[in-house]
């Protein structure tokens, strides 16, 4: 009877350790395992961070460079200051300056519409979201800015949009592979610019303005050689 007992308990031993294993293996094989596709990587301050996925690289037909002070490219914006003036002294107007109380605003207007320009490829002082009244308000320079008009008898005032100067004077070429567009030569654009300027009797009227006194100008030269250049004017 004893051995008998013994030998029941050995085999309930047995299948005791067997189940114990198997068991062990199932939960080892289960849903609880890191899955094996996904890559971490470390950051430097220890944290774990999914590798991101390189996605589609985006490009635009043509990319802006800003005129930055003592830059080769701030040179096209005194030249075509010497353009204008050089047209005003030939007509008894006293020259523009650019060192005005109000210059400043008047340059980071002037490069922000240019950029506009840029950014939509036409050459005016109206677009879409951005006029010449809304840009002076915005500059906080509505109030600033009026003169008397030629003749004295009435205001030349931002409200009415009549303050400011735009042109494309260089074109980028068609294709990437023809020559043209911006070369560096600043007395080119600047000429072509004042060109535009004076074909146009509006343009004409405001470069003759006889009480203006600063001209804050502002330009972009795009990727590609393209040049939207912007004249903000005002009157002290």
């Amino acid at each position: 009877m004893a051995r008998t007992l013994l030998l029941v308990l050995g085999m309930v031993v047995l299948v005791s350790i067997g189940v114990g294993v198997l068991v062990g293996i199932q939960v080892g094989n289960g849903t609880d395992s890191p899955p094996q596709s996904q890559t971490v990587t470390t950051s430097p301050t220890g944290e774990s961070t999914p590798t991101p996925v390189p996605g589609p690289s985006q490009t635009q037909n043509e990319t802006t460079q800003i005129a930055q002070p003592n830059s080769p490219n701030h040179q096209l914006q005194a030249a075509i200051l010497s353009s204008i003036n050089d047209y005003r002294i030939r007509h008894n107007r006293s020259p523009l300056v650019d060192t005005g109380p109000h210059t400043n605003r008047l340059k980071k207007m002037a490069t922000k519409h240019s950029q506009h320009m840029a950014a939509v490829g036409v050459a005016k002082t109206s677009l879409r979201g951005s006029t010449g009244p809304e840009r002076y308000s915005d500059a906080g320079l509505d109030n600033m800015c009026p003169f008397p008009s030629n003749s004295g008898y009435s205001t030349i005032d931002p409200s009415v949009g009549k303050l400011e100067l735009v042109a494309k004077p260089v074109e980028a070429p068609p294709y990437e592979n023809v020559e043209g567009g911006y070369n560096g030569d600043v007395s080119t654009v600047a000429n072509n610019a004042l060109s535009v300027w004076v074909e146009s009797n509006q343009d004409r009227r405001k470069l003759l303005y006889k009480n203006a006194k600063q001209a804050g100008i502002g330009f972009v030269v795009t990727d590609r050689g393209s040049v939207y250049v912007t004249v903000a004017l005002c009157g002290s």
